[in-house]
């Protein structure tokens, strides 16, 4: 679901082109033909590079390199001047930028936390590019209304069956 309640679609994700690949699927008769059909989006897609794709492969950057995100350059990546980045990045993400590379470096270091529990927060937090550990601390309380240590007290005494 996206903020306003909506639940998203393959559409809201993929755009129109993937209705238009429908409506040709349902045209075609032959299996062969619908092999064609849907190879045909799936390289269009591969080697499209236009701004939503750029958009969507900044948000999947910024997902899959979790290790001190730098939101520095993205919109030039995207080819794009702030303010469209932000408005285009929120529309198809659902989120703004900020936010949601705020949620992912949150992750990442609780993931990391919670793999090695012996770890120092300090660590962590330079990392995963926090200026510095209160700047991690004021995510968690933001995230989760509690500090990182009471998090990590509360997550371990929950039952295997809920982690």
């Amino acid at each position: 679901m996206n903020g306003r309640g909506q639940i998203w679609t393959p559409i809201h994700i993929i755009g129109p082109a993937l209705a238009e690949t429908e409506q040709k699927l349902a045209d075609v008769s032959s299996f062969e033909q619908r092999i064609r059909v849907a190879t045909d989006f799936l390289l269009r897609r591969l080697h499209g590079r236009g701004l939503a794709n750029a958009v969507i492969e900044v948000a999947n950057r910024f997902l899959f390199e979790q290790a001190a995100l730098d939101f520095g350059d993205a919109e030039t990546e995207a080819g794009l001047g702030v303010r469209q980045f932000e408005r285009r990045f929120s529309e198809q993400v659902g989120l703004p930028p900020k936010l949601f590379t705020r949620i992912v470096r949150f992750n990442a270091a609780l993931e990391a936390k919670v793999n090695a529990p012996r770890r120092r927060w300090t660590d962590i937090a330079h990392e995963f590019g926090y200026f510095d550990q209160m700047h991690m601390i004021r995510d968690f309380e933001d995230f989760t209304g509690e500090s990182p240590s009471t998090f990590m007290r509360r997550f371990e005494a929950m039952p295997e069956a809920w982690v």
